[in-house]
């Protein structure tokens, strides 16, 4: 039987809104960041999917910026929803395969913004994801 095999067609960062935080205060020790994450499957046919994944860095508590990236990726997986693999390669591979090209994009950004660039930590994103019950 032949392998069910994935093809990532295109990404895009579709949303950057990143910003200061006018009310941070300098203080000693580490500054705790909480990011929230999304996810959402969206089908075009049968062999292709777009998937969306959100990091969001909410204004509570005292934090030096603010915001949110969203990036999409176009993936191509034939036959996707009538196999158990092609599924498991489109709910779980694509978000492994996404994840770091997020991680990259707010390092990126809020090393612009002259502050220690924020890098999100390394995560198991299947587990990520189930924890915040995303499809």
């Amino acid at each position: 039987m032949e392998q069910t095999k994935l093809y990532l067609e295109s990404y895009n960062i579709t949303n950057i809104s990143i910003r200061l935080n006018p009310s941070f205060q300098i203080t000693e020790g580490p500054i705790e960041i909480n990011p929230c994450f999304g996810r959402a499957i969206t089908k075009i046919d049968d062999n292709q999917a777009i998937i969306t994944l959100k990091v969001e860095i909410k204004n509570e508590g005292n934090k030096p910026f603010i915001g949110e990236i969203t990036i999409q990726g176009k993936f191509r997986c034939d036959n996707w929803e009538n196999s158990e693999d092609g599924q498991f390669l489109i709910k779980e591979t694509t978000s492994t395969i996404l994840f770091p090209y997020l991680r990259q994009a707010l390092s990126n950004v809020t090393g612009l913004l002259n502050i220690t660039p924020y890098i999100l930590p390394v995560v198991n994103t299947q587990s990520l994801f189930k924890k915040t019950n995303n499809k």
